[in-house]
């Protein structure tokens, strides 16, 4: 499953997505596909539907019943002490039915904004209490009320049904929202709620995004592209780039342009010609003057550090820095970075990052530094400078 492709579709059922009003090719291709799958007659038709009808969907999805849900239910269940009324405690709420609370209560979620939203879908779990699943569905039951009578009233219990889609509380969706996305929940819930009465504005901070540090050791060792060494001791190596990839700032560094001046200018006019997309100015085959056909230019690269590999011949870039190793000596910080590469060959590098200096040139950590931590991705770090002070996550080395 493309996680983009399931976003952009977001609440829209396949027939919706897919441009099935209009028969269109996508939509063919994915009837046929469903088709010949080994799906039960019933779910075919339920993947197929036209429209989602929702009074039925909240009464059959208000409680997930997929077996992992199922089983994580009765695990909480069987293994926490719970308190309060009735016999089932412990609930999982479907996803679907999520997103459809979530719009209903008029919180948007938007994926690309930060990791809060999140939050979002938490908070709609959290209020899908059995109270609220009870109240829910009395609404759907009665939504359009007795049309000759207007009446709105559960006949089993006396209960009113409302005239509105229920919400947890009043003011749930400013409420959330402050909550969530502001930066001074504070001020702003002084300023737009100044009249809750439920709400103790005093002890609101902003919410702070946890993350799971990740300790993995293991993953690519290099990156894919290899580049020739010849010139490694001048800090440079040399790479093949394709005339379909070539840009204008690689053309600059073309290895041997001054003996080479002819093909240099010719690239270039034909770059500039095409607004500097290679793909476009190179569809058509390229011809040296005297008739030589260019497939590629090998271009020079800035090498400080890297992978040897094909014998010492090559050179790769470095690929996933695992961890850093934090040195001090003199009041200063020293960071030690470290590759898989390294780990996968039991090598415990010693040479703290120094700026503008080739790597076998950096700093050595010897026993007049000390060790003072490692520093792994998504660790939660507080740096302290002369004027400032950043709180946050450790994302990497640059």
């Amino acid at each position: 499953m493309l996680a983009n492709e399931n976003q952009n579709k977001g609440n829209l059922t396949p027939y919706e997505w897919l441009d099935g009003k209009n028969n269109s090719k996508r939509w063919q291709d994915f009837v046929a596909r469903v088709q010949t799958c080994c799906f039960s007659h019933r779910k075919k038709q339920h993947i197929l539907s036209h429209k989602l009808d929702e009074k039925s969907f909240i009464e059959r999805n208000l409680n997930d019943t997929r077996y992992v849900a199922r089983f994580l239910c009765n695990f909480i269940a069987d293994n926490m002490l719970l308190t309060g009324k009735g016999k089932r405690k412990v609930f999982a709420s479907n996803g679907q039915i999520t997103a459809l609370l979530r719009g209903r209560w008029g919180l948007q979620k938007v994926r690309d904004d930060n990791d809060r939203h999140h939050a979002l879908d938490a908070v709609v779990i959290a209020c899908s209490t059995v109270a609220m699943q009870q109240k829910i569905t009395r609404f759907v039951k009665y939504e359009e009320g007795n049309v000759f009578s207007g009446e709105r009233i559960d006949r089993e219990t006396g209960e009113i049904i409302p005239l509105y889609f229920p919400t947890p509380w009043k003011f749930f969706k400013e409420n959330v929202e402050i909550r969530i996305f502001s930066e001074n929940p504070k001020l702003e819930l002084e300023n737009r709620l100044p009249d809750y009465p439920q709400y103790n504005h005093e002890f609101v901070q902003p919410l702070f995004v946890s993350r799971m540090p990740t300790r993995k050791m293991t993953g690519q060792g290099h990156m894919e592209t290899i580049k020739s060494a010849k010139r490694l001791d001048e800090g440079i190596s040399v790479l093949k780039v394709p005339l379909t990839q070539l840009k204008l700032a690689d053309l600059e560094n073309m290895v041997n342009r001054e003996r080479e001046l002819a093909l240099y200018e010719a690239l270039k006019e034909r770059l500039e010609l095409f607004g500097n997309d290679p793909a476009k100015a190179f569809i058509e085959p390229f011809y040296k003057k005297g008739g030589a056909l260019v497939k590629a230019v090998r271009v020079k690269k800035v090498q400080k550090s890297g992978v040897l590999v094909r014998d010492g011949n090559g050179v790769a870039d470095n690929a996933l820095m695992v961890r850093v190793d934090v040195f001090t000596k003199g009041g200063k910080y020293f960071l030690v970075p470290i590759y898989t590469w390294q780990v996968a060959k039991g090598i415990l590098p010693n040479k703290a990052v120094t700026a503008n200096i080739d790597e076998i040139d950096w700093l050595e950590m010897d026993e007049s530094y000390q060790f003072i931590f490692t520093m792994y991705p998504n660790d939660l770090v507080k740096v302290k400078l002369k004027k400032e002070e950043f709180f946050g996550y450790y994302g990497g080395l640059d």
